[in-house]
């Protein structure tokens, strides 16, 4: 008996997801990765701080820095955004559970959000076509912003509606188990992000890296697992 066939044994006490937790390989490479993601939000902190009163300070921080749409930083995160996407992929392929098929299209979308900035766009048409108001403290373009958001978010549902209505035993536990760092990114990426546009000056740099980093270290998590999974694809 291979070790996933012994997690989604019904007799077993201890759900897959939990199973899946405390696998070693997962342990590992979550370890790895949010060691590297603590590095590289560390090193924001330090140099955003301290070192832009040096040429070789203000340099490296740009080219780090997670809230530049251009630098290694932002690189790194994308990155693991797109092999989430076709790691997800490539299990459906190989064991045809929908769930991985509705998770990598799922993360395609948001890597190519982050990569093409999908939301500022067409939040900007929606703004100009319906002359979007502000929304509280929010600015016109950030209630076009959460439409779009929302909009993606209707389309993407109709691929888990079909997953869950075609589902296998333990796609719920696989389900569940990807969607706890989703909605943590979802928390940084969203909700988070409407707070750092209308934060203060004292704050906003601090807010900026919460929600950075909270997003870097939710893809690490769901990579982390990409892979776990991925180990031992065909017997899940």
């Amino acid at each position: 008996m291979t070790r996933f066939e012994a997690f989604t044994d019904t007799h077993s006490h201890d759900p897959l997801y939990r199973k899946i937790l405390h696998d070693l390989t997962f342990l590992k490479v979550v370890a790895v990765l949010f060691v590297l993601a603590a590095l590289l939000i560390g090193a924001n902190v330090v140099l955003g701080i301290y070192g832009q009163d040096s040429e070789l300070g203000l340099f490296v921080f740009q080219i780090i820095d997670l809230q530049s749409e251009e630098s290694l930083g932002e690189a790194y995160q994308q990155g693991l955004e797109l092999t989430c996407a076709l790691t997800f992929l490539t299990l459906y392929f190989v064991n045809t559970r929908k769930v991985f098929l509705a998770f990598a299209l799922l993360f395609a979308f948001v890597w190519f959000d982050d990569t093409i900035t999908y939301h500022e766009f067409i939040g900007k048409i929606l703004v100009e076509r319906f002359s979007l108001g502000a929304f509280g403290d929010l600015r016109p373009q950030d209630t076009g912003e959460l439409l779009a958001w929302i909009l993606a978010a209707m389309v993407l549902s109709l691929a888990f509606i079909w997953a869950w209505l075609s589902r296998r035993e333990g796609d719920a536990a696989i389900g569940w188990l990807l969607a706890v760092p989703f909605f943590i990114l979802v928390f940084f990426g969203v909700v988070v992000d409407m707070f750092h546009v209308v934060a203060p000056a004292d704050i906003y740099f601090a807010l900026g890296v919460i929600e950075d980093g909270g997003e870097l270290l939710a893809i690490s998590v769901t990579a982390a697992l990409a892979v776990t999974l991925m180990r031992d694809a065909r017997d899940l």
